[in-house]
């Protein structure tokens, strides 16, 4: 028997908008600590403010001010549960302390025309990359992406012409500090090994180890795999994509293993109608890929991603009543958590995984 998701209840829910304002707040993002057995839940929402909540009873713990505009991107530690970056349309990116909730750190931008969009943090906590939109200035029209040393305001390295439109995600490699990747919408899905940046001049041709154009605007990627040798791709228009993380020896051009031209055309012809993909999450355990989709009236779906197919796994029911913004799985396995346009963050529980581990993510 295929191995299958037990089915997940709500377990426990809250309202980000803890004053009751008229205004609708929306929750944007959520993160977890990689650390072992983490306590805290970390979401940005359209208050401008990052807030924390007790991850088994979403009890409100904190509230972080210190943003004046739209919060673009949030991180949280790997080594250290109490660490949180973030990034905003006020153009500053910050590392909090969640021990005095306050700003430990204020990262320099390099230019003041740079909106940052996308952040991430490398698996040690000793590096923080930025990607900003694109800037449209007299003097330049580029986006960027900035990396520094956490303990360091300078940044480290700027590459400058890595892309030409907005860089909508940046991420790390799960176990390699120096390996990360980008996308933006201009198509293009960036390789970098962040060990080969040079010590002077620019880093683009030494540091970028290869390109992948999917000829589509890019929504998100994230890497998966028992090493993270692969990494997904999500158009803005919905065609989806994995590719291996490193390229063929002796050719800058990284094998795709997995393409739907329109994802929710091929659910759809299974009786199944989604709007929207939220996130993906990979099972170490049984080697499988998940993407979690959603419809606009607040119902999440999760499909079990392989070579050729996509198929059905589980629905989240009752949890929300508008398009969900993020999912983040949980380190146990055994919860989700989500958030979404109706304000409401929702914890979802499941008893078991059962079945055996055939029809895992064999590339």
């Amino acid at each position: 028997m295929a191995r299958l998701l037990s089915p997940f209840q709500m377990k426990k829910q809250v309202c980000v908008d803890l004053e009751k304002s008229r205004k609708k707040v929306f929750v944007y993002d959520i993160a977890v600590s990689r650390v072992p057995n983490p306590t805290t839940i970390v979401t940005s929402s359209s208050k401008n403010s990052i807030q924390t909540f007790d991850r088994n009873t979403l009890a409100p713990l904190s509230e972080l001010e210190g943003h004046r505009d739209t919060i673009t991107g949030i991180a949280t530690g790997n080594t250290d549960s109490n660490l949180v970056w973030s990034c905003s349309e006020d153009q500053s990116v910050l590392l909090w302390d969640l021990r005095t909730n306050k700003p430990a750190l204020s990262y320099k931008m390099t230019r003041t025309d740079l909106v940052p969009a996308s952040c991430a943090v490398n698996c040690i906590d000793g590096a923080i990359a930025v990607g900003t939109n694109l800037a449209t200035t007299k003097k330049h029209k580029d986006a960027l992406l900035t990396i520094w040393d956490v303990r360091k305001t300078e940044p480290l390295t700027v590459f400058q012409e890595a892309h030409s439109d907005d860089i909508t995600q940046v991420k790390f490699h799960p176990t390699n500090p120096k390996a990360c990747a980008s996308c933006a919408t201009d198509g293009l899905v960036n390789f970098y090994d962040l060990g080969l940046v040079p010590a002077t001049g620019d880093p683009e041709d030494e540091a970028i180890i290869s390109t992948v154009n999917s000829d589509t605007s890019m929504s998100r990627i994230g890497y998966f795999g028992p090493n993270g040798e692969y990494l997904y791709g999500l158009t803005h228009h919905e065609e989806y994509n994995c590719w291996h993380a490193t390229p063929r020896e002796d050719e800058n051009e990284n094998e795709c293993v997995v393409h739907f031209a329109d994802l929710r055309e091929a659910i759809a012809k299974q009786g199944v109608t989604v709007n929207y993909f939220v996130q993906n999450h990979y099972d170490a355990a049984s080697q499988r890929l998940y993407l979690v989709g959603g419809t606009h009236d607040g119902q999440l779906l999760i499909f079990h991603v392989n070579q050729g197919s996509v198929s059905f796994a589980a629905a989240l029911s009752g949890g929300h009543s508008a398009t969900v913004r993020d999912v983040h799985w949980l380190p146990d396995n055994n919860g989700i958590i989500s958030g979404g346009e109706d304000g409401m963050l929702t914890l979802w529980s499941r008893e078991e995984i059962v079945g055996t581990n055939e029809d895992n993510m064999d590339m």
